[in-house]
C-alpha cells in the first residue's frame, strides 16, 4: 500500500480511513509508514469502528 513511499518525505500527508485497531501487522506497518512521511503536517481521518 505505502511501499513506494518508503524513504520519502512530504510537506503534508493525508491518511484516510485509519482504524483504531489493526487486523494484522501489515496494516499497522502501513499506518506507521504513512504517518511518518509527514514533515510539517499530518491530517488523519479515522473510521468509527
Amino acid at each position: 500500500m505505502f511501499e513506494n513511499c518508503k524513504g520519502l518525505e512530504f510537506s503534508k500527508v493525508y491518511v484516510l480511513g485509519l482504524k483504531s485497531s489493526f487486523k494484522n501487522l501489515s496494516e499497522a506497518r502501513a499506518a506507521y509508514v504513512a504517518s511518518t512521511r509527514a514533515m510539517n503536517e499530518l491530517i488523519v481521518y479515522k473510521i468509527n469502528d
